[in-house]
């Protein structure tokens, strides 16, 4: 069983390290709608009360924008986090380039076959 309550890479990772319709599987079962507590990355984009957030290698990111990493590094996508704040207060005080720790519920499933990315809802940032 994969536990959420790590940061985000190494979760991803081991998600991913998986066959992919045991993925699917394991989602279903175990990881749509649980909270994660301390996820965290780069702040890559903000759009209206979404943060979008890269949590993979930080290695691998160079400070690239959202529309960027999609039509050029979509190798990145499946280690970004798009957050809907449950307080939009808190967007303001954050600005691309931040990194931050968020909380909040996993409502879609990122994927490395697919270049998708992690979707998290209730998001509030912890730091």
């Amino acid at each position: 069983m994969l536990e959420t309550n790590t940061d985000f890479l190494p979760f991803v990772e081991k998600y991913y390290s998986l066959p992919e319709t045991e993925q699917i599987k394991i989602y279903e079962k175990s990881v749509h709608g649980k909270s994660v507590l301390n996820w965290s990355g780069v702040v890559v984009d903000i759009f209206g009360n979404q943060i979008i957030i890269y949590a993979g290698d930080p290695v691998l990111y160079n400070n690239e924008d959202w529309g960027t990493i999609t039509l050029v590094r979509p190798e990145l996508v499946p280690y970004s986090l798009v957050v809907s704040m449950q307080e939009n207060e808190q967007i303001a005080e954050v600005n691309p380039g931040d990194v931050v720790s968020i909380t909040g519920q996993i409502a879609v499933q990122g994927s490395e076959q697919e270049q998708s990315v992690w979707v998290l809802e209730k998001g509030l940032i912890i730091q």
